[in-house]
């Protein structure tokens, strides 16, 4: 029981840290992912572009 426990919890830390690399940078109404370059902008980690 308590590795399943264990087991749980490592997967909703994993899904968290995955959920969190997906910086919400808005450009025209859409959503796009850290890193996306979109002209001279690119989507930075805080959500910002730059």
């Amino acid at each position: 029981m308590a590795r399943r426990t264990l087991m749980c919890l490592l997967v909703l830390v994993a899904c968290g840290s995955a959920f969190s690399a997906w910086a919400a940078c808005v450009y025209q109404g859409r959503s796009y992912p850290t890193g996306t370059r979109i002209g001279p902008l690119t989507c930075q980690a805080d959500g910002s572009w730059r």
